[in-house]
């Protein structure tokens, strides 16, 4: 296969002659090595190696956008009739100003690890395997008669990325990333609870990887006990990963300039006021070293920036790509990320990290707790509303608290509130340390009057 750059080169050069004003390329080669997990074993492993690319073109303001793993001269070929015809037949975008331009980089950060290049499908499967062991050790020691890892999946990645355009620009880079998801079970006196391990970073960090595993096998046991509640407000504990994974949903959209522009974001009109807790500062920072999103230029070829969004509880930015940049005659934060090669590039977070004033120990959290709830992990999230700050979520590990003691687990009691009243009028406290789902880091978060859903 030829390099990206050459791709690019007789893409961007077919595309010209066929008159496209303007194209961008966005290249992709990626290593994969995938692992499957199943009755406490890896049963699969699996390496394969995929190209892909996509393009966007511009005739006038007409767009048209492509994407393709098929690098052949004749797939090429028909794609580009393909883009062109149906440019031509689309509607113009009154807004646009034309694809970015300015391709550069910010400071280096450490986001490409030679140990995932270099890790063989046995050392993987060791490493895992002892994970695995350690997982269902730590739940009997926790109490479990019976413990097993029942399924979950392992991947590694080696990302080449490369972004160019019609301008003769032309930018690349190299990443890394580790994905690990497994469920433990355990089982005692013939209940049975799950937990599962989590881990989404840029670098294969083994002693990170057999602290998820141990802590997952302990709070596999934790839920077993089950009772119902009656329906009410309660004081809600976010444990890290899933209050990052609430934010993720529910306010990060907010931030983007086009959500803004659009009427989607409840943020409009509130620079400089306050919209969070004047403990919370929330910053978007690409420079972590191995953040699951660091990166040093955007999906647009333009350097990323860290910066402030919220600062003691005040709205102090917003984030933005070219595209809505321009529209405000303005330069673009670099924020600009694409969720698919195909897709129009979008401000959003590269790495959204929750800072606070307080940072208590759990339990300094946990003794505050009247009456609540420790949310451990919930399903439904996802369907929270970005445009209100609406959150709605079922809760599948928590524990029921009275006066800083925990009294059984809770699972099956739907909460449900607003992000903002949560994050603000509401906010009690925050831990000390973080946890990530992927690109999104925060503490846990405890809040009040929270309306839940139980019997």
């Amino acid at each position: 296969m030829s390099s990206l750059s050459e791709l690019a080169e007789k893409i961007i050069s077919k595309l010209d002659m066929r008159g496209a004003d303007e194209v961008e390329f966005y290249g992709l080669k990626r290593k994969l090595i995938q692992a499957s997990i199943s009755d406490s074993k890896i049963i699969q492993i699996t390496e394969k190696s995929i190209n892909s690319y996509g393009v966007r073109i511009a005739i006038g303001k007409r767009i048209s956008s492509y994407s393709s793993e098929d690098l052949s001269p004749t797939s090429i070929d028909k794609m580009i009739d393909r883009m062109i015809r149906i440019a031509k037949v689309s509607r113009e975008d009154k807004h646009w100003k034309g694809f970015a331009r300015g391709y550069s980089m910010g400071p280096e950060t450490e986001v490409f690890d030679e140990k995932i290049v270099k890790i063989s499908h046995e050392e993987l499967v060791e490493l895992i395997s002892s994970a695995i062991e350690l997982s269902i050790s730590s739940a009997k020691k926790a109490g479990a008669s019976e413990a097993s890892v029942t399924g979950g999946n392992i991947n590694t990645t080696i990302d080449e990325i490369m972004i160019a355009n019609s301008h003769g620009e032309e930018i690349s880079g190299k990443v890394t990333a580790f994905n690990l998801y497994y469920y433990v079970k355990s089982s005692k006196n013939g209940k049975e609870s799950t937990y599962n391990a989590i881990i989404t970073q840029r670098n294969l960090d083994e002693k990170k990887i057999m602290e998820e595993a141990e802590r997952a096998g302990e709070r596999s046991v934790k839920f077993m006990n089950v009772k119902s509640i009656k329906s009410g407000k309660y004081q809600i504990l976010f444990m890290p990963k899933i209050m990052g994974s609430i934010i993720g949903v529910a306010l990060a959209p907010a931030f983007s300039a086009l959500n803004i522009q659009q009427n989607r974001s409840p943020l409009k009109g509130k620079l400089g006021k306050e919209v969070l807790s004047p403990q919370i500062t929330i910053v978007d920072d690409p420079y972590i070293p191995w953040g699951y999103g660091s990166r040093n230029f955007d999906d647009e070829g333009i350097a990323t920036t860290k910066k402030r969004t919220v600062t003691d509880g005040i709205l102090k930015s917003i984030l933005y790509d070219y595209y809505t940049a321009s529209r405000e005659n303005k330069s673009s934060t670099g924020n600009g990320v694409r969720r698919s090669l195909a897709a129009n590039p979008q401000p959003t977070f590269i790495n959204l990290i929750v800072e606070t004033k307080d940072k208590l120990s759990m339990d300094e959290l946990i003794s505050n707790i009247k009456r609540g709830i420790i949310v451990y992990d919930t399903i439904g999230q996802w369907m929270s509303n970005p445009v209100n700050g609406g959150v709605q979520a079922t809760i599948t590990h928590g524990l029921y608290i009275e006066n800083g003691e925990i009294k059984h687990a809770v699972k099956g009691a739907v909460l449900g509130g607003n992000i903002y009243k949560m994050l603000k009028e509401n906010y009690v406290g925050a831990s000390k340390t973080k946890e990530n789902i992927e690109n999104i880091y925060s503490p846990a978060i405890l809040t009040s009057e929270v309306d839940v859903a139980g019997e």
